[in-house]
């Protein structure tokens, strides 16, 4: 919204264009006014009357139009001081609200709904997809692109138990280390990697393997983004399609009893 200090420089502006305006006709009027000859008195008298009534004239015709100005910036200030102070930005609504307010936008104006949402999920971030977004699983049908299922790298085991960076990982590069070292390579969640170790080796699989497989066997994930950045990363994340058939209900149980990253159920009040 613009200043209502530039509101009044452009109002005043105007009005000092306008008032140079009114002098230069008046000057230049005054330079074509016939000049009466001596020689006759009654043009002498006549021509100085008609000057004399021609800047009257100007003067009120200046005045009516400054005051009209006048008006009109005063106007534009009143206007400027009275609009209403916008109210704070709401914080924002949860996911599951947001596509529950455009599938009824959808439903009004008989219009296909959102049919997909891109969380992000792992076995470090499970919330969204196992608990928020739930219910538009059970009554929209709603699929999920999910991404970051190795959590940035950390869930391959490739920090190791230190934290230690390895050259070319994705916290290797600064803006992501900045905002992911801390809380990714934290000595805890460390430690649940590392106690995973045992179990991949158990499934014949790689810690990637079972993250990707963990996150491929959720019924209400329709897609997995992999993060590979090589052939071989990819050939690798792709064999977890063989590590599903070995997700059986002791395995899952047995990964949360390390984990322990499962979200608490919402609340259902009817």
């Amino acid at each position: 919204m613009r200043s209502l200090q530039w509101e009044r420089e452009q109002c005043e502006g105007a009005l000092e264009r306008f008032a140079e305006t009114l002098e230069s006709r008046r000057e230049k009027k005054m330079l074509q006014t016939r000049k009466p000859t001596r020689s006759n008195g009654y043009r002498r008298r006549f021509g100085e009357e008609r000057k004399k009534n021609n800047e009257e004239r100007e003067a009120r015709a200046a005045a009516f139009f400054f005051c009209l100005a006048a008006v009109f910036v005063l106007k534009k200030i009143k206007k400027i001081l009275q609009k209403p102070t916008p109210p704070p930005p709401l914080p924002p609504s949860p996911p599951q609200q947001q596509i529950e307010a455009a599938w009824a936008v959808a439903d009004r104006l008989r219009l296909i709904g959102p049919c997909c949402e891109q969380p992000q999920y792992s076995l470090l971030e499970r919330a969204k997809v196992e608990r928020e977004l739930l219910p538009l699983f059970e009554s929209r049908g709603t699929g999920t692109t999910t991404w970051s299922p190795l959590a940035s790298g950390v869930l391959t085991g490739k920090y190791g138990s230190s934290g230690t960076i390895p050259a070319g990982s994705r916290l290797s590069i600064e803006k992501y280390r900045n905002m992911l070292a801390g809380r990714l390579l934290a000595p805890d969640v460390l430690e649940k990697v590392e106690k995973l170790r045992p179990l991949a080796k158990e499934l014949g699989c790689s810690l990637a393997q079972l993250a990707v497989a963990f996150c491929a066997r959720n019924e209400n994930v329709s897609t997995v983004l992999l993060g590979a950045t090589s052939e071989s990363q990819l050939e690798d994340n792709l064999g977890a399609l063989a590590v599903l058939p070995k997700l059986t209900a002791e395995v899952l149980e047995e990964i949360e009893g390390v984990m322990g990253t499962k979200p608490e159920p919402a609340r259902r009040f009817r």
